[in-house]
């Protein structure tokens, strides 16, 4: 693929909106993503929609590549999470940069919470590699939620995790947003997650943003009619219930 426009952006003061522009991709010559300008306000969760090709990895992506700051204020969760051939414990401290310069026992303190957060103590000793797909994507969330980060992009974070899983990394979620006023972007096709985790979502289609707002004021009724074909045919309603 290829970058239309690349410029980076680096954050510096957490409490101002954060705006990009030019979010262009093209992929053997087809313009698979295109935002002219994206706002995204400090402290708000944001839910990305969109059916499959719609471009919600693509802008994901370009948004972890495109905005940066000093240690690891912002993180990115891939849709596919990375797993290494070490002890779960030891992936998930490589969530924690060198740059902070923390004692070890802060560094143990820090992995211990997430351990228990995400139910993941039995499973410390055990290699990352080897994991179910649930428990990777547990350990991977882990790994980002080690520090507080000021700037959350997670692409299908919970797609692979059963009914308790979810329930755990949503508890999860909720407490750490809750601490660090974080600002999140969650791209998913769980409506039911976007709806408890989120306040505004961005519906994309083709590779364009065609609504955002309110999730409630989007979605009681749908004003859009791709967003409302998208409600009916993905998830079998018509508005909020």
């Amino acid at each position: 693929m290829t970058d239309v426009e690349s410029s980076r952006t680096y954050v510096t003061d957490f409490k101002n909106p954060v705006t990009l522009t030019g979010l262009k991709q093209v992929w053997r010559g087809r313009i698979v993503l295109d935002i002219p300008q994206l706002t995204l306000l400090p402290g708000c969760r944001y839910a990305l929609l969109g059916a499959n090709g719609s471009g919600k990895s693509t802008l994901m992506r370009l948004l972890a590549e495109r905005l940066s700051a000093d240690n690891g204020q912002i993180g990115y969760l891939p849709q596919k999470p990375y797993t290494f051939a070490l002890s779960v414990s030891n992936n998930i401290r490589l969530g924690i940069p060198a740059g902070l310069g923390l004692p070890e026992s802060q560094k143990q303190s820090l992995l211990q919470d997430q351990l228990e957060s995400l139910h993941l103590a039995e499973l410390s000793a055990a290699r990352g590699s080897r994991l179910s797909g649930g428990e990777a994507q547990r350990m991977a969330l882990a790994r980002l939620l080690v520090i507080p980060r000021k700037i959350l992009f997670l692409d299908e974070p919970t797609s692979s995790l059963d009914l308790n899983g979810l329930a755990q990394a949503e508890t999860a979620l909720t407490s750490y947003l809750s601490q660090n006023n974080s600002l999140m972007v969650l791209a998913t096709h769980q409506l039911s997650v976007a709806r408890r985790l989120c306040d505004e979502m961005i519906f994309l289609d083709q590779g364009h943003i065609l609504a955002d707002g309110s999730i409630s004021g989007l979605m009681n009724p749908p004003r859009d009619s791709r967003l409302s074909l998208f409600l009916r045919y993905e998830h079998g309603m018509n508005s909020m219930e």
